[in-house]
């Protein structure tokens, strides 16, 4: 059906298997068969667990616009009540088989490989198009704030070995907000497809020349949409409509309520149709920080717009921030040093935050408001990274210089450390906003390559300004104390 399984991009590691079991369709076959379910008396349970589990791919998506959510919310309850009616149908017109109405173990042996395929290829696939399609809305509605600053978009696909040539065909376009081809050709493009877009100031890119322009022809027109200006996931009505809303003509009364089914919103612009516990901060990865013992600012929760994950990484710290994943290096560092490991967290998910809330998308754009900020943070510096150098590392020569323990104990508690590792944390921290700041010139910690490519010295310093404001650095405020507290101004605005 619609070509679900001629691609296979699935992501084992990303999307989470299908809730439904051997058991669910024993006792789905099982009320067929009997005739308790028919495709006028829909199985509830298999419904309400399908729309669940699209329900949970919405919900991956920041709610940037709450009639947006509400509205693909109620498709996902519509769409799950068809699908349960054309399995139920399907199902039932077994039974005209005489063999499968006199023969329960033949009508289930039949039954099982279209169970199948409609509860775990099918699904599997709704369920990505459900969270690519309401991330790409929710990014739609923020493309369309920023317009004026970064009127244009550029197609992007994921550039691997799994693109489908014809949507290798629109990489790389560029048009404005605006063009009509982002009312057809906005991603997701297809099943389980991966593509995303970039949105670009207006001189940073030119316009891509469209008279030669062939469209793909492996868009299925179900596809041909864009889920933040038309409000849906699966299309419902029209000859472009989703396969599942061919229903007979007996069964069309039932279809126009749902089959009665909960929980149906019929108004023109409902209010979201399950409600989330209301919760201090519905973001927060408690389990996780409650198993690792880590205790954190909950102001930061408050600021992403989407969960977040916590894993541990054996190859050093780093954000995933496509997937919304702060990897932590929990090795000899993070376990003697308490200061080190809160500010660890705190410029990880710092990095997640400024890619979730549109602020700086590394290697993509930087928002014109904190473009100007990281100028003024430059400018505070001035003519003076040289001096600012120098300073930082006299610093940390005095702390290992000192053989006085007593001295040393002194020192240290000065930038409130506990140890050298300490002093040597906070001052590397420094050093790297400071060769943030001045483009490579001086201080240490990542490449000057990386500092070069768009976004990532931008990038480095919302996550030292994460760690200053939360945790604190008390080497940053002495050798760059304007710079200090205007970071910390920064983060403090976004918490309003």
């Amino acid at each position: 059906m619609c070509g679900y399984c001629d691609i296979l991009n699935i992501d084992k590691e990303v999307d989470p298997p299908t809730p439904f079991n051997e058991n669910d369709f024993n006792q789905f076959s099982n009320d067929v068969w009997i005739g308790a379910v028919t495709p006028a008396q829909l199985p509830q349970g298999i419904y309400l667990k399908t729309a669940k589990y699209l329900k949970d791919g919405i919900d991956l998506a920041p709610v940037v616009d709450e009639v947006l959510t509400a509205d693909l919310l109620n498709n996902i309850y519509v769409f799950s009540g068809a699908k349960t009616y054309q399995s139920t149908r399907t199902l039932t017109a077994l039974l005209s088989v005489p063999e499968y109405q006199s023969n329960f173990y033949a009508f289930k042996r039949a039954a099982e490989p279209f169970y199948n395929k409609m509860y775990q290829d099918y699904l599997q696939a709704e369920y990505q198009t459900a969270k690519a399609s309401a991330r790409m809305a929710s990014d739609w509605k923020r493309i369309e704030i920023d317009k004026d600053v970064l009127p244009l978009l550029k197609y992007q696909t994921v550039g691997d070995g799994r693109v489908r040539p014809t949507h290798q065909q629109l990489d790389n376009i560029v048009r404005p907000v605006n063009d009509p081809f982002w009312k057809q050709y906005y991603p997701p493009n297809g099943w389980r497809c991966r593509c995303t877009v970039a949105q670009l100031a207006e001189d940073e890119e030119p316009l891509t020349d469209m008279s030669g322009f062939t469209p793909p022809d492996d868009v299925p027109p179900l596809f041909r949409m864009n889920a933040g200006i038309d409000g849906y996931v699966f299309k419902t009505k029209g000859k472009d409509k989703h396969p599942y809303f061919d229903i007979a003509k007996e069964d069309k009364a039932n279809a126009k309520v749902n089959w009665n089914l909960p929980p149906l919103s019929t108004t023109p612009k409902p209010a979201p149709i399950i409600e989330v516990p209301k919760v201090p901060n519905p973001f927060k990865p408690t389990e996780t920080l409650k198993a690792w013992g880590v205790e954190l600012d909950e102001r930061m929760f408050d600021m992403l717009n989407a969960p977040i994950t916590l894993q541990e990484s054996k190859k050093g710290a780093y954000a995933n921030c496509f997937k919304n994943e702060a990897h932590i290096d929990k090795g000899s560092r993070y376990q003697r040093s308490k200061r080190y490991q809160k500010s660890i967290y705190y410029h990880e998910i710092g990095h997640i935050i400024h890619y979730q809330k549109g602020i700086i998308k590394p290697q993509w754009m930087v928002s014109e408001e904190y473009a100007n900020h990281f100028n003024d943070l430059k400018k505070l510096i001035g003519k003076d990274g040289e001096k600012i150098q120098n300073n930082l590392n006299a610093i940390v020569k005095k702390a290992y210089d000192l053989t006085n323990e007593a001295e040393r104990l002194v020192y240290l508690k000065k930038y409130n450390c506990e140890n050298i590792g300490d002093i040597t944390d906070i001052a590397s921290a420094t050093s790297d906003a400071l060769m943030a700041l001045t483009n490579g010139k001086y201080g240490a910690g990542h490449t000057k390559a990386y500092m070069k490519t768009l976004g990532m010295k931008e990038a480095e310093m919302f996550a030292h300004s994460m760690e200053n404001f939360f945790s604190g650095n008390e080497i940053f405020e002495e050798v760059m104390p304007e710079v200090f507290n205007e970071s910390k101004k920064y983060i403090q605005s976004l918490l309003k």
